[in-house]
């Protein structure tokens, strides 16, 4: 299963952009359906202000948010924006590249550092999938938080950072970033920080130290939709400790209670505990059956087979799996898959041929 500490800057980015006497940036709110539109008159790594027209001032905590629209930003950005969420790297890239250039005359710093933030992230979401690339995601996101110390992407850059330097193998970044992401005032970004810190020590092999960080994000009383999500995220990774010390039916009804109390929009988390449980059923040496119907899920769901990553190694298990009960032709189809679409991945490179 799955950084050096910048100093912070010392003034506030003010963006006050003006294109238009009639101009509206559009906040869009996580987990809700309101829209906050005005002219967007500031902006700080933790909260931004719109202007309205009517009503005076709005400010939104920067955790709240799920994006902004600038108002004036090229169609190409809301295609790349798209592109992304839909895991279409090659489509996303070359619609935030030409968004980019459409907008390098304009002086809207905001918008600017959000093309640079969705532009690394595409690297990122790669890297997970192909480390060979991880370094050069690491280090634009590095970029990034170092030039835009007061951009609203700025946390969401530093927790994207530490896991892709745990995927470039470099857990002294991770640790720098998931830190820097510890000190956001929200008590989801701060349980965000913690997890980040645990996953940190699996990939040292320090389980117990791991299961530390867990079990004290998995005791929080969360409030909200972000804040249960993190504690899901905690309780999986509870599950992976106990998978790493042999306890494995303990961890597939843990990861059966994660499951159970996911939603639609936790389908990473959900595609990591069905990954996690096929992994438990096969090292009980149960029937393969069962693992394979845990694999299955991150390969015919659509919404967790577009997290390439986790769909890679559903598809190398299928692979091997599909041959154990004789079905050889699925076996194949796996395995032709997973060079097709990942043939940079670990996973691929595992399975040979």
């Amino acid at each position: 299963m799955r950084s050096l500490i910048l100093p912070l800057a010392a003034t506030t980015l003010l963006l006050a952009i003006t294109p238009s006497a009639n101009a509206v940036d559009l906040i869009v709110r996580r987990n809700s359906d309101q829209r906050d539109g005005g002219k967007l008159s500031k902006m700080t790594k933790t909260e931004v202000t719109v202007t309205k027209q009517v009503g005076g001032d709005t400010t939104v905590p920067v955790n709240e948010i799920a994006w902004i629209e600038f108002d004036g930003a090229p169609a190409s950005m809301g295609l790349g924006r798209s592109a992304l969420a839909a895991g279409q790297l090659d489509v996303a890239a070359e619609q935030l590249e030409q968004a980019l250039q459409e907008s390098a005359g304009v002086d809207n710093p905001g918008l600017r550092g959000d093309l640079e933030f969705m532009a690394a992230k595409v690297l990122a979401v790669r890297g997970m999938t192909e480390p060979a690339t991880a370094a050069s995601a690491v280090q634009k996101l590095k970029d990034f938080v170092g030039k835009n110390r007061e951009h609203y992407r700025f946390y969401d850059a530093q927790l994207l950072l530490g896991y892709v330097a745990l995927a470039a193998g470099d857990p002294a970044t991770a640790v720098a970033a998931f830190t820097s992401v510890s000190t956001a005032p929200w008590k989801d970004y701060q349980m965000a920080a913690q997890i980040g810190q645990g996953r940190t020590y699996l990939a040292q092999d320090n389980t117990d130290a791991a299961q530390r960080e867990f079990d004290a994000v998995a005791s929080v009383n969360a409030d909200g939709a972000a804040q249960k999500a993190r504690r899901l995220e905690a309780m999986l990774g509870q599950a992976d400790c106990l998978h790493r010390k042999g306890q494995y039916q303990p961890a597939i009804e843990a990861l059966d209670k994660v499951i159970d109390e996911s939603t639609a929009a936790d389908a990473r988390l959900q595609a990591e505990a069905y990954l996690l449980q096929g992994a438990c059923f096969t090292s009980m040496g149960a029937n393969p059956k069962e693992a394979i119907m845990a694999y299955l899920h991150v390969d015919v769901i659509p919404a967790m087979s577009r997290e390439a990553d986790l769909h890679a190694e559903a598809l190398y298990n299928l692979a091997r799996l599909w041959n154990q009960v004789g079905q050889q032709d699925r076996a194949r189809e796996a395995a032709d898959a997973l060079r097709g679409q990942y043939p940079n991945s670990e996973w691929a490179k595992k399975l040979g041929g």
